[in-house]
């Protein structure tokens, strides 16, 4: 499963700079990388920890969150180019 996994992440980091993906500067990126690799850790083992019924419930509370934050955005939003019947 390891294998797999380093597999995947040097098939998307290639992938990343073909496309073009980057450009943040090198101090940036590595504090980025080692706040990742101990969020991960962290997540890891707080879901180890939780049973299965409250990371269930975390996981909607979450979903939830972020439905409401696209929603809010939306709403916020101007359009960027004014609709036909906006005219005046």
């Amino acid at each position: 499963m390891e294998i797999l996994a380093a597999v995947l992440g040097f098939l998307g980091g290639v992938l990343a700079g073909l496309f073009g993906v980057g450009g943040v500067d090198w101090r940036a990126a590595l504090l980025l990388g080692l706040g990742s690799i101990a969020g991960v850790a962290g997540g890891v083992e707080l879901a180890k920890a939780l049973p299965e019924d409250v990371l269930r419930r975390l996981f909607a509370v979450f979903m939830l969150a972020v439905a409401a934050s696209v929603a809010w955005r939306a709403v916020r939003m101007k359009p960027a180019y004014p609709r036909a019947d906006d005219s005046a």
